[in-house]
């Protein structure tokens, strides 16, 4: 069908300072041997293609590490304010800040929550805006304090995720 060349890799990586044994078999093709198969089509829904070459995706102290991180990059960019200037924190700003491809961090992200990363970070915000409705704080306060420019982009959001308003929700919290 296709002429397969396998060959033995060897090579190191400077990771952190340390240096990194890579060793494995590689599968090495021209893209147009493809050409006119289905799976030049599918290929394309494979992430893994674009990772770099010190990233796989198995569980490891690793991902934990990056799960923590990426949780207290959450939390600085809201308690800095950036939402304001940026919008929403978007998957590849928070895969650039941590260092790492995007769809690398995206699939990380969904083998540990079993989510997206976008929902991730949609989900951390909706928690927030819980908090403070449940602290007291009303709608506009919350949208406020979030950085969104119309509240009604906050309440859309909000109505999406949880299936009420966030007047709802403080209303029901208040009625307890």
């Amino acid at each position: 069908m296709g002429l397969q060349l396998r060959k033995r890799l060897h090579g190191s990586k400077e990771d952190n300072g340390e240096r990194m044994s890579i060793t494995g078999w590689a599968l090495l093709f021209h893209p147009d041997l493809l050409h006119g198969f289905p799976l030049e089509r599918h290929i394309r829904g494979y992430s893994f293609f674009d990772y770099r070459v010190n990233e796989a995706l198995h569980m490891t102290d690793e991902e934990h590490d990056i799960m923590v991180r990426f949780d207290s990059l959450l939390r600085s960019y809201f308690e800095d304010g950036l939402l304001l200037s940026h919008g929403l924190p978007t998957v590849q700003y928070c895969a650039d800040k941590l260092c790492m491809s995007a769809n690398y961090f995206g699939d990380v992200i969904k083998k540990t929550t079993g989510d997206t990363a976008g929902n991730h970070i949609r989900r951390f915000v909706i928690q927030l805006a819980k908090n403070g409705l449940a602290s007291g704080e009303s709608v506009s306060q919350v949208s406020d304090r979030l950085g969104f420019e119309y509240t009604r982009h906050f309440s859309r959001m909000f109505k999406k995720s949880e299936g009420i308003t966030p007047s709802e929700y403080r209303q029901r919290l208040h009625s307890r």
